[in-house]
């Protein structure tokens, strides 16, 4: 990724910004699932899910304070220095994981010479769940914190550009504060009892938001869709590696990604092309039904692993 910044950076022209912006997309991927499975091998199982919110936490945090930033950096120093910010920060990030991380010991629970691959998983309903899980959230966060909340801030409520980063930094900071105690809920009362409400909330939240047609209305929407998205962030990975045996999980964790980058890219599509054709109530409440199909799918399926006394 910080090489595919340098060179966004020095890009001449357009398509080879594009180019190279690609392969950074291809570096994110592979970090997410190398990352994931390496929490996946270390953390206490006990405590996955606090583990999961904290990870996502700081996540949430870098996407709260790298617009700010960079938009500083961008104001003194030009629209190209964002990425070259971006080029060291990951290149000072490798530097520290090299340093300080060790490649963890094979599972016991890993079977040598098991088979890999995608018809090596177990295609079964958990899993089936957990990616329909994936694949909702993802849609509604591209669909609706991507696009429809900033094109409905400007066109219904009118709202300046910074009126628009304020309701988007509120969500943020509400789902910032609930990720760990979800994660702690995850972990102690069961990821189903977590996640189906959750989602059902946020599909709730994300269906009136449409009707939030002044400021104050705008504000507390933001900030009861960070809270109920941060609640429904957590459960999925840790359902993942519940129901995926250790020798399975990089396949899993890839198709995992995949699955979640294809929601985020029909949900902007979907969620614009409806706001369009219907206008914004019915884009917002289109943009919540794959939340209540995960859902249901979800309440199918048992615990993946019962939670701890």
């Amino acid at each position: 990724m910080g090489v595919s910044s340098t060179l966004a950076a020095l890009a001449p022209t357009f398509p080879l910004l594009v180019l190279f912006r690609a392969a950074g997309g291809a570096g994110s991927a592979i970090f997410f699932t190398s990352m994931m499975s390496y929490l996946y091998e270390t953390a206490p199982k006990r405590l996955l899910g606090r583990v999961v919110g904290v990870f996502f936490g700081t996540l949430n945090l870098g996407i709260i304070l790298g617009n700010p930033i960079g938009g500083l950096v961008a104001h003194f120093f030009g629209l190209a220095s964002p990425l070259w910010f971006y080029a060291g920060a990951c290149f000072l990030s490798a530097g520290m994981f090299v340093r300080s991380v060790r490649n963890p010991q094979r599972a016991a629970t890993e079977v040598p010479g098991a088979p890999r691959g995608l018809r090596a998983l177990r295609w079964n309903r958990p899993f089936v769940s957990v990616l329909a899980s994936n694949l909702a959230y993802a849609w509604m966060v591209a669909a609706t914190f991507s696009t429809l909340v900033s094109l409905f801030g400007k066109d219904r409520v009118g709202l300046s550009p910074l009126g628009i980063g304020v309701g988007l930094a509120i969500a943020s900071g509400t789902e910032l504060g609930v990720l760990f105690p979800a994660g702690s809920a995850t972990d102690r009362l069961g990821r189903k009892a977590v996640l189906v409400p959750s989602f059902l909330a946020t599909a709730v939240a994300v269906g009136l938001f449409g009707l939030a047609s002044h400021v104050v209305a705008f504000g507390v929407a933001a900030a009861g869709l960070g809270i109920a998205s941060g609640c429904a962030a957590v459960p999925i990975p840790v359902m993942l590696n519940d129901v995926v045996p250790p020798e399975q999980r990089p396949t899993a964790l890839g198709l995992f990604r995949f699955v979640g980058d294809l929601g985020f890219a029909l949900g902007p599509l979907v969620g614009g092309g409806m706001a369009s054709a219907f206008g914004f109530p019915t884009a917002f409440a289109v943009s919540a039904v794959p939340l209540v199909v995960a859902a249901g799918i979800a309440v199918t399926v048992p615990e993946g692993r019962p939670p701890p006394p």
